[in-house]
């Protein structure tokens, strides 16, 4: 279980075969905030937050 205010980073290659696109809504999607890409020509990187209880 992750706590309140956790960050989550996601890191993938080029060679991984996941799509950047969409990455970030299926963040939101799962109750993370502040979804957002890092990304270079070889691998991006996805970062959000669990938001605080209450």
């Amino acid at each position: 279980m992750m706590k309140p205010s956790g960050r989550i980073a996601l890191g993938f290659t080029r060679y991984s075969g996941q799509p950047k696109e969409g990455v970030t809504e299926k963040l939101a999607a799962a109750g993370f905030t502040e979804a957002q890409l890092v990304e270079t020509n070889e691998w991006f990187c996805a970062l959000a937050t669990k938001p605080d209880a209450g």
